[in-house]
C-alpha cells in the first residue's frame, strides 16, 4: 500500500506508465519523482500525443498543481522509511513509535488519493479523442509488458 502512496502514483505514476518507460517492478527508481523530472515527462507526453497550445498550457497547470503537492508527501513517505530503518537498527522494534507514525502517514492516502483521481481526470479532459486512443494503446501495451516481467 505504501508503495503506491507516494506521489508517483498520482498522475505521475499513471503517465509514466502511459507513455510506457517502466513497469511496477521498476517503480522505485521513479519514486523520488521531482519537479524537473515531472516537467520533462510532460514534455515527452505532449511531444507524443501532439498537445496543441492550449492542451500544452492545461497540461502546464496540471504538473504546477501535482509539483505543489509533492514536497509533503515526499517528506511523510521519506520520514516513515526513516523509522522503519531505525526500528531494524534498533535492538527492539517500538511497535507503538511505528503504529503511531503510519496512522499519521495513512491519514494522508485519501488526499493522495484525491490527487491521483482529480489529476487522471483532468488529463482525461485535455485530450482528443484520438489522443486517448493513443494513450489506451500505450496502457495496454504497458500491461502487457508489465505482465510479461513479472
Amino acid at each position: 500500500m505504501f508503495k503506491h502512496a507516494g506521489i508517483t502514483i498520482t498522475v505521475l505514476g499513471v503517465l509514466i506508465a502511459l507513455m510506457g518507460t517502466g513497469c511496477r517492478r521498476h517503480f522505485c527508481h521513479h519514486s523520488h519523482m521531482t519537479p524537473e523530472k515531472l516537467e520533462k515527462i510532460s514534455g515527452i507526453i505532449e511531444s507524443k500525443l501532439d498537445f496543441d497550445d492550449a492542451q500544452k498550457a492545461k497540461m502546464k497547470k496540471l504538473v504546477k498543481r501535482i509539483s505543489d503537492e509533492m514536497p509533503a508527501f515526499r517528506e511523510k513517505r521519506e520520514t516513515a522509511r526513516d523509522l522503519m530503518l531505525k526500528q531494524f537498527e534498533s535492538d527492539a522494534f517500538d511497535k507503538t513509535e511505528v503504529s503511531k507514525t503510519l496512522q499519521g502517514f495513512e491519514k494522508d492516502v485519501p488526499k493522495m488519493r484525491e490527487l491521483m483521481v482529480s489529476a487522471a481526470s483532468e488529463f482525461h479532459s485535455i485530450l482528443s479523442p484520438e489522443q486517448r486512443k493513443k494513450v489506451v494503446e500505450h496502457m495496454k501495451k504497458h500491461k502487457e509488458k508489465c505482465k510479461n516481467n513479472s
